[in-house]
């Protein structure tokens, strides 16, 4: 315990967290093409550090392209919606051997009911609903 993380780890963490910005200006992009108008820098004033798809809805909310998150969602945003942009998160396999390589502890939270396995897709977890 209290063994700050390599650099390696580091840099494997900043990678992430540019992985999720590109996402992010690529649903900028996206959100574009059906006119609706907002920069990444008001979104991620919104979620600072961990931007993402309920900041937007928020943003889109405020600026009045939708009457409630719920309807950025159903039309925009949510997996099957017009401009959902695909996720590139690390295997889990890969995420949880970073984290025992940084002296890491690996652990899901409770409120995890499934997670994606490569070669399977997502898999409910034991304690469900």
């Amino acid at each position: 315990m209290g063994q700050e993380p390599s650099e390696e780890f580091l840099s494997w963490l900043g990678q992430m967290q540019q992985t999720r910005r590109d996402r992010n200006q690529k649903l900028i992009d996206k959100l574009r093409q059906y006119g609706v108008e907002m920069t990444l820098e008001e979104v991620e004033r919104k979620g600072r550090s961990l931007t993402g798809r309920p900041y937007f809805a928020r943003v889109m909310v405020e600026k009045g392209y939708v009457p409630d998150m719920e309807t950025a969602f159903r039309e925009y945003l949510d997996e099957s919606a017009r401009a959902y942009v695909e996720r590139q998160d690390p295997q889990l396999s890969q995420s949880i051997a970073r984290l025992r390589q940084a002296g890491g502890c690996p652990a899901l939270p409770r409120s995890s009911q499934s997670l994606w396995v490569s070669g399977y897709g997502r898999v409910g977890l034991p304690w469900g609903e």
